[in-house]
């Protein structure tokens, strides 16, 4: 292909210019994210970065994801599909959202936008720029709509069908001011979708930038080039892997409004170049919000086959054509229509667990042993200086060890890439104070590798009537560990009321007032390899750090 730099021209190599559209693509899409995060008003984006971006080309498949969620890596492709095979092509200067979660979205919080990219001149678009962001409220029964007690979708928000959010490069104000009148926080909300629009337009820039230095047509002929490298790519690394199949089971611990544990299975086959996910086997859907869509078993799948790989193969539409998945519809992973699906990511996490555990029986690459996955508070009130407020706290635990590491304390799921709110933000921002937060020695599961310790939160509430909206995992059963480690210590979670701590339930909606504590300390990693093959010198630091490993007797199999 040739090139045109500063009036010059330069001739590049096939592989090379597949490999310059790549980066490049890659950095678009991690431009968008740094836009987003600059100009974003809520904690959930700015600070805990519970959003996605992608570039996708004028077929909706997708070319580059930005270093965000690995939890939505299958859900753009499918509202990219969806939403093109709805309206035919955007037209110049539209920008699209929608939250369906059995065909634009995963659940309500989550907003999917995209905006088409047009060449001067040219009557189709070259490239769609795309952003998931979380937003702080979506309306429903409950303040930030993740409360598990949900039992509908009409109880968890505004529903939103492909609808223009800008037409011909104008805002719609009447669909924000529908979505304002649906939300208890209207300024977050749509300060944090004015960043999104800002991204997008990084995005679309930097695409047109793209396409002006390697041409429009041999930009389009090399982002088919990279889709068919990628799958080439990983069809090889596949082919390294021994053929086999693996399997594990895994649970929740119960569904929130009083049901039994919820059993997750999966079975993974990989013959020749080809990977197979099977989940048969896991749970009925549940009378609550855990339930999930088929847009989240796709990025389970998609991350948990990255994952395993470990090489550096680009994520986009040629990967995915390595790999195919089956869940039984009317299972928690393949919840039918309308059912309420806003505390999905519980389901998902586990879902994730069970099929990096069936993995790690075939890949030679280590995988983690189990995590205790985030716990999620969310607390809301309204008062004089605020308004009406939501505090959405994501807490995360740490990973399982690996065989070659222990596991990473403080750190978010591996589907997950959210971070802990900073102390000073919560308190600045928030009537609360943190009293607490650390690491719990006794806790992490014992191995060769020993996993991750427990982390702990502690908030005091500084004003009356304040409504906890609470959900842990893993109180019940306990992060275990891989090929011989330890398991990992059970969750727990306390209130003090002014008359000392009182165990409470993983999953609590409940009004706590000025004074009142809670604490909650995250299910710890499980540990690999046998406890007593673990280094001296890692013990004497262990013991420097005064982070012994947990004492307790279960072990995997």
């Amino acid at each position: 292909m040739t090139a045109s730099t500063g009036g010059a021209e330069r001739v590049l190599e096939l592989p090379v210019a597949v490999e310059v559209v790549r980066n490049g693509l890659a950095a678009v899409a991690d431009e968008m994210a740094i836009t987003e995060v600059r100009t974003a008003y809520s904690t959930v984006v700015r600070d805990m970065l519970d959003f996605s971006t992608a570039v996708c080309d004028a077929e909706g498949r997708v070319l580059s994801q930005g270093l965000t969620l690995a939890l939505q890596l299958g859900a753009i492709p499918r509202f990219m599909r969806a939403l093109l095979d709805q309206i035919g092509t955007a037209e110049r200067g539209d920008v699209w959202v929608a939250n369906d979660p059995w065909h634009l979205g995963t659940h309500l919080p989550d907003l999917f936008f995209t905006k088409p990219v047009y060449l001067e001149g040219e009557a189709a678009p070259i490239a769609y720029a795309t952003i998931v962001s979380h937003v702080i409220d979506i309306g429903g029964n409950f303040p930030g709509g993740i409360a598990v007690e949900a039992t509908s979708l009409w109880q968890e928000g505004l529903l939103v069908p492909p609808t223009r959010i800008v037409r011909a490069g104008k805002r719609n104000e009447e669909v924000l001011r529908l979505i304002a009148a649906n939300t208890r926080d209207p300024a977050k909300v749509l300060g944090d979708i004015r960043s999104v629009l800002a991204a997008l337009e990084t995005g679309a820039e930097q695409v047109r930038d793209l396409a002006a230095r390697l041409g429009a047509a041999d930009l389009r002929r090399f982002t088919d080039e990279l889709l068919d490298n990628t799958e080439r790519a990983t069809r090889a690394a596949l082919a390294r892997i021994p053929d086999g199949v693996g399997e594990a089971t895994d649970h929740l611990d119960d569904d929130g409004v009083g049901g039994p544990p919820i059993v997750f299975h999966c079975r993974v086959e990989k013959r020749g170049e080809h990977l197979s996910f099977d989940f048969t086997g896991t749970g009925e859907q549940v009378p609550s919000a855990y339930n999930t869509t088929l847009a989240d078993v796709a990025s389970v799948v998609t991350f948990a086959a990255r994952a395993a790989l470990g090489e550096d193969l680009a994520v986009n539409d040629g990967f995915n054509r390595c790999i195919d998945f089956e869940v039984p519809e009317g299972t928690i992973v393949n919840a039918r229509p309308k059912s309420a699906v806003n505390s999905r990511a519980a389901s998902v996490y586990r879902l994730t667990d069970v099929a990096l555990a069936a993995l790690s029986r075939i890949a030679e690459r280590g995988l983690p042993a189990n995590d205790g996955g985030p716990g999620v508070v969310y607390l809301s009130g309204e008062d004089a200086e605020r308004g009406v407020w939501i505090f959405c706290d994501y807490v995360q635990s740490g990973w399982g060890a690996t065989p070659t590491h222990d596991g990473v304390a403080g750190a978010s799921h591996p589907i997950s890439n959210a971070a802990n709110v900073p102390v000073e933000v919560a308190e600045e921002e928030y009537p609360v104070r943190i009293v607490e937060f650390g690491l719990l020695p006794g806790t992490a599961g014992a191995g060769t590798f020993v996993g991750s310790p427990s982390t702990t939160r502690c908030y005091e509430i500084l004003a009356d009537g304040i409504q906890l909206s609470m959900r842990l995992e893993r109180k019940r059963f306990a992060p275990q560990g891989l090929a011989g480690g330890g398991a990992g210590a059970a969750a727990t979670c306390q209130i003090d009321r002014g008359d000392g701590w009182e165990d409470v339930p993983a999953k609590l909606t409940t009004i706590l007032d000025r004074g009142d504590r809670l604490r909650i300390a995250l299910a710890a990693g499980g540990g690999w390899g046998p406890p007593g093959e673990r280094s001296a010198a890692a013990q004497v630091r262990d013991r420097r750090n005064g982070m012994e490993p947990h004492d307790g007797a279960e072990t995997s199999a």
